[in-house]
């Protein structure tokens, strides 16, 4: 019986408990008020920077608003309460539905990293974006309820903020008109309101070891750095001096003099028949220049086959005073050829291609010898510039032209020389970027 009593008291304690945590975590409707103590301590930059030695100390604002979520719903804001120091009370009414052991997440949130002007201002007012979270414990009052939370709300930046030194080889300081920071993946384009060699950089932290790609423009010419293995945390400040390698002319300035040279991701032309330097991406060879400083750059790699009817199905583009056929995607292009919209600072075609006259034009420029009545094609002068230095792909097959013969045919290139084939037939594409 004791053993019967027992273990009807020990369910019934469970019980109470069950049913005492089920009401506790009931999901609450409403209106309710939420108060936390917050700190910027940790953020090290965001909306009042100013810098203390290599330590960047952030205050709260008047007029700012830090965003609460559960979970992906926005509840509302919070305000501080006071301002001019690293911690405040954060205030305000939210609405929605809340359970005691949710996790609030607030943000203080504009993360605008597209448009920097290399200044901790501009930083502060425009990349900011901290995140805090806080955990409900319970609520209080009737009518508008009040949120008690476990610990306070310390804010972390959700970016590193960099400040580059850019140098010369020499060890001399650049001052730059444009500064393009890559981190693998995406281009952060800082334009400094005037030249400057210290700029400063917000930009999303990444855990796992990156190449960081830098390139700066100093009028008419361009630098490039590039470092493997780096880290940027959040919230972190860091100072770095680059010694950037350099200057090379810049693609935006080019002339025929420069035909063959080798033109690079960042807009630089660089030696013909030379590798191109750490930090810059070999993208074509110049072929042609108009006396308007418009151009073609000759493709390093084919793309895949097409028949010449799906070619001029391509949107057609006007570059260096001729009509390209552009490829729509990237299953057109195929996988050695990246997409591009800009070279550095100068637009171009995306890949595309080009008339009958146009590759007859680059060959001539390239140094070909090899034609018959019909034009010139390619031989082993132009395949030199594709392939030394740079790791081209020769030619070596048949290559449509985006021009139309007749009788449903149309112009193709090969080693020996012109000729033209019915319209439905696939053969290799070797394009050109129009700039």
């Amino acid at each position: 019986m004791k053993k019967y009593l027992y273990n009807i008291f020990m369910l019934a304690a469970v019980a109470v408990a069950f049913v005492s945590c089920e009401k506790e975590n009931t999901p609450v409707d409403g209106t309710f008020t939420l108060t936390v103590d917050a700190s910027k301590e940790g953020t090290k930059g965001t909306k009042q920077l100013g810098l203390d030695g290599s330590t960047l100390n952030a205050t709260w604002a008047a007029g700012e608003q830090v965003k609460v979520y559960n979970g992906e719903t926005l509840l509302g804001t919070l305000t501080p309460q006071t301002t001019g120091s690293a911690h405040t009370k954060l205030s305000g009414t939210l609405e929605g539905t809340i359970a005691v052991g949710d996790e609030l997440t607030l943000k203080f949130l504009s993360p605008d990293y597209g448009s920097q002007d290399g200044t901790l201002a501009y930083i502060a007012a425009n990349c900011d974006y901290a995140v805090a979270t806080v955990t409900v414990s319970g609520f209080s009052g009737d009518a508008t309820k009040t949120i008690e939370t476990t610990g306070h709300a310390n804010f972390v930046n959700q970016q590193a903020i960099v400040k580059f030194t850019l140098k010369n080889t020499s060890n001399a300081d650049i001052s730059a008109t444009q500064l393009v920071v890559n981190d693998g993946s995406t281009d952060y384009t800082i334009n400094p309101a005037s030249a400057a060699s210290e700029i400063y950089v917000a930009i999303p932290g990444f855990r796992w070891q990156q190449t960081v790609r830098l390139t700066a423009t100093v009028g008419s010419v361009g630098y490039t750095y590039e470092k493997s293995g780096v880290k940027f945390t959040n919230g972190q400040y860091y100072e770095i001096a680059v010694r950037m390698t350099g200057p090379y002319p810049l693609l935006s300035t080019a002339t025929t003099a420069d035909y063959g040279k080798v033109v690079c991701a960042a807009g630089h032309l660089h030696d013909a028949k030379t590798a191109v330097p750490a930090g810059c991406t070999a993208v074509g060879i110049l072929g042609k220049v108009t006396s308007t400083g418009h151009g073609l750059i000759l493709a390093l790699h084919n793309t895949i086959s097409h028949t010449w009817n799906t070619i001029f199905g391509w949107a057609s583009v006007t570059y260096a005073d001729t009509r390209l056929r552009v490829m729509p995607d990237d299953a057109a292009r195929g996988v050695e050829l990246k997409s591009y919209t800009a070279l550095g600072a100068t637009a171009v075609s995306n890949w595309a291609v080009a008339q009958k006259s146009d590759y007859e034009a680059i060959f001539t420029n390239l140094g070909s010898t090899t034609g018959d009545s019909d034009g010139k094609t390619y031989d082993g002068n132009v395949n030199a510039y594709i392939t030394t230095g740079v790791g081209g792909t020769a030619l070596s097959s048949h290559y449509w032209s985006a021009t139309w013969k007749t009788d449903y045919r149309s112009w193709y290139f090969y080693k020996d020389a012109w000729s033209y084939e019915q319209n439905d037939k696939k053969k290799w594409v070797r394009p050109v970027l129009g700039f």
